[in-house]
């Protein structure tokens, strides 16, 4: 992890200080999209459809509240952040472990 990625880091520990639990929960409704699968004229997404579109609105509203609500300014900041995070969720990822093969397959599905 390089000094950069420190000091992002520290400012967001930092604004966890800075509100209340009621401002909190005030800023994510204004930044919160919710996620309603599509099941237009008889369409019915597939599951990875679903998670996908998830991640999507996820990542957009991320990248609405660094710009309307945390400040930042420069489009390259906010997509070096939002790839860093995506990129140490997937290192960080672990598959659930199972006691039988047959469980592994059955979670894969």
């Amino acid at each position: 992890m390089d000094e950069w990625d420190k000091e992002e880091r520290n400012d967001d520990e930092e604004r966890k200080d800075e509100l209340t639990v009621e401002e909190r929960d005030e800023e994510l409704k204004a930044f919160l999209t919710e996620y309603e699968p599509g099941d237009e004229e008889g369409v019915v997404e597939s599951v990875a459809e679903i998670m996908t579109g998830r991640v999507q609105f996820a990542i957009m509203d991320q990248i609405n509240h660094m710009i309307y609500a945390a400040g930042f300014g420069n489009p390259d900041e906010i997509k070096k952040i939002v790839l860093r995070d995506v990129r140490l969720y997937i290192d960080d990822y672990r598959p659930p472990e199972s006691n039988s093969e047959e469980g592994d397959e059955d979670s894969l599905k």
